[in-house]
């Protein structure tokens, strides 16, 4: 499946390209544009994980008025069905006293990339200036690190431990240096946990989720 332009995105979030424009130039939308043109590509399965995590009304709320759809409740209300946001209870259906069970939804149900074999002293590591591959920085225009850097490195690991693939986390990923780093590294909570509980496992080390 390719990439998805603007106008299916605005189609299927029944607003207008501009509103899509505009929230793919200020990282609301994952969005990535090829260098030397001005056509705004979406990708199928990310829009798909930012529509579980992200409540179309609020993001319509922060650009205004003239960004709104104006047509009627009940339209409006078979796409919030249609988006996967759940539809009103009826007014005499009592609301239920159970707890739902917790469910791990958008980025949270992507598995996390954890190579057995990154620990192994015969991988070799990426170093220097680098260059992330596509289904690792999707967000946003190509741009190189420098793994020297303090920042571009914890920059790095945030995106390649979020996003990454096995062969993505065995070439960047060095583990004394996600160790070292761990105390200011922003990941989320599921990634988080994820290695919190590999490092306990295969290092003894107890870590902070």
């Amino acid at each position: 499946m390719g990439y998805l332009k603007v106008g299916a995105v605005a189609a299927r979030l029944g607003v207008s390209e501009q509103a899509v424009r505009l929230w793919c130039r200020t990282g609301v939308l994952p969005a990535y544009r090829p260098a030397g043109t001005r056509q705004w590509l979406v990708d199928p399965e990310r829009f798909e994980a930012w529509l579980q995590t992200r409540a179309t009304e609020e993001v319509l709320d922060s650009l205004g008025a003239p960004y709104r759809d104006d047509r009627p409740d009940h339209e409006l209300l078979a796409d919030s069905v249609a988006l996967g946001r759940p539809e009103p209870a009826a007014p005499h259906e009592p609301a239920s006293s159970a707890t739902p069970a917790p469910s791990r939804r958008g980025w949270e149900a992507r598995p996390v990339a954890i190579p057995g074999d990154v620990d192994s002293p015969g991988v070799e590591k990426a170093s220097g200036h680098v260059r992330l591959p596509l289904r690792v920085r999707w967000c946003g225009p190509e741009r190189e690190y420098d793994l020297r850097d303090p920042a571009d490195r914890r920059s790095v690991y945030r995106q390649v431990l979020t996003e990454g693939t096995e062969d993505d986390v065995r070439r960047y990923i060095d583990v004394d240096e996600l160790i070292a780093m761990w105390p200011t590294l922003h990941l989320s909570p599921h990634v988080r946990r994820a290695w919190a509980a590999w490092l306990r496992q295969s290092r003894g080390l107890d870590l902070a989720c």
